[in-house]
């Protein structure tokens, strides 16, 4: 048998109660907060600027932090690239997106990013999908290559 105190519904358990806030500043941002009563606490704000792209940052209570970019590109040949800028505590971060139709009813997406703060080639993962449409019905197939699996 599990320990109550560690097994599934634990938190309810213990009795750890969670508020949360989010307040939308005209002008400003996003913000958004939530602590529980066992001391965490999380913090985040977010928004879009103008020409530039979408910003986003959050702190929790171990100074965990991170501030991100996220920034589109205009399409090339149908293809839409975007590519976010980030930073947390472990280093800086880059996750370049491409997406895009490659025949009809046939749409593509790959992506390559580092972990914040590695930077060697064994570092990079890689993502893509393949999907195809047929009317009400569709494939699609996955990938993922990270020399560390």
């Amino acid at each position: 048998t599990q320990d109550p105190a560690s097994g599934p519904g634990a938190e309810e358990a213990q009795g750890i109660s969670e508020v949360s806030y989010e307040q939308h500043a005209p002008g400003v941002g996003e913000f958004s907060g939530s602590a529980r009563s066992n001391g965490e606490w999380t913090a985040a704000f977010s928004r879009e600027l103008e020409d530039i792209g979408h910003f986003s940052s959050s702190v929790n209570h171990q100074l965990d932090w991170s501030v991100d970019l996220e920034t589109s590109y205009p399409p090339v040949k149908g293809f839409s690239p975007s590519v976010t800028y980030g930073a947390t505590q472990d280093g800086m971060r880059v996750n370049a997106r491409m997406e895009g139709p490659v025949a009809k009813n046939v749409h593509v997406a790959y992506s390559v990013q580092n972990i914040p703060g590695k930077y060697a080639p064994a570092d990079i993962m890689h993502d893509g999908k393949v999907k195809m449409s047929s009317g009400r019905h569709s494939v699609e197939a996955a990938g993922s290559y990270d020399r560390k699996f």
